[in-house]
């Protein structure tokens, strides 16, 4: 979370603390005591709910979705481990290696028409929490030669 955002939650929390004060200190003097007790946390589920929408958990994915890192060329069946320098892919995450992304298909997915560009590595540590896929993914007919 950024310091501005972290900044402007303290500021929220502060303002309903202040409000909600002075409403507890009315309502205590003029409700039962459980009523206060509830109206009292009001502010402070405003605030985890902030936090919540927020903040980022690096112990979880929070929603956003990782790169399959897919075993193998969709061209030939090359294997491609999570660490290979030789795995191309599309925004579509078709994966080709390094030949045939080069030489058969020009740099063209034959999938999609986006261009193809080199796959990230994941960390050792990122790949335990968030492993690679194992489902391979082939072409029937293999890759034809992009024509132009």
């Amino acid at each position: 979370m950024s310091k501005a955002m972290s900044t402007l939650l303290f500021r929220i929390l502060i303002f309903f603390n202040i409000f909600f004060l002075a409403s507890l200190i009315y309502v205590f003097a003029t409700m039962s005591f459980i009523l206060s007790i509830l109206i009292a946390a009001i502010p402070f589920a405003v605030i985890w709910l902030l936090l919540k929408l927020f903040s980022h958990d690096d112990q979880t994915t929070g929603g956003t979705h990782m790169l399959e890192l897919r075993p193998n060329c969709e061209c030939c069946d090359k294997n491609l481990p999570p660490d290979s320098t030789e795995a191309m892919i599309c925004t579509y995450e078709c994966t080709f290696c390094k030949d045939c992304a080069e030489h058969t298909l020009e740099g063209i997915c034959p999938n999609c028409g986006g261009n193809l560009v080199a796959r990230p590595i994941r960390t050792p540590a990122q790949l335990a929490k968030h492993p690679a896929s194992t489902q391979r993914v082939l072409k029937e007919q293999g890759c034809v030669a992009n024509t132009g």
